[in-house]
């Protein structure tokens, strides 16, 4: 049981390679990643695992519309979500909890 528990960790914590992102869509997140102070590897991770969970829980983090507005609106307030959320988890960071 220990060694398959082993496994499944080591299994768990290997790199991942992600192959054929355009060029555009690496320069983005690149940018994304630096603008809001965090590391490449962080800001992916963040951002794939709150998608993943909207996903799974049955909501679409950014549901497609045919109004080019109303899509832009949807975007615009995303990104402001998941900079509040970053900021807010820089903010817990400098504050350890019971102080």
């Amino acid at each position: 049981m220990a060694a398959e528990n082993n496994k499944e960790m080591a299994d768990k914590s290997k790199p991942w390679t992600i192959r054929d992102i355009p060029e555009e869509t690496r320069r983005l997140v690149q940018e994304a990643a630096h603008r809001e102070g965090m590391t490449l590897s962080r800001w992916v991770a963040r951002t794939l695992r709150h998608h993943a969970v909207e996903t799974l829980d049955g909501t679409p983090a950014l549901p497609t519309r045919n109004d080019p507005m109303q899509q832009m609106i949807l975007e615009q307030l995303f990104w402001m979500r998941q900079r509040l959320e970053h900021l807010e988890g820089c903010q817990e960071a400098s504050h350890p909890s019971g102080f």
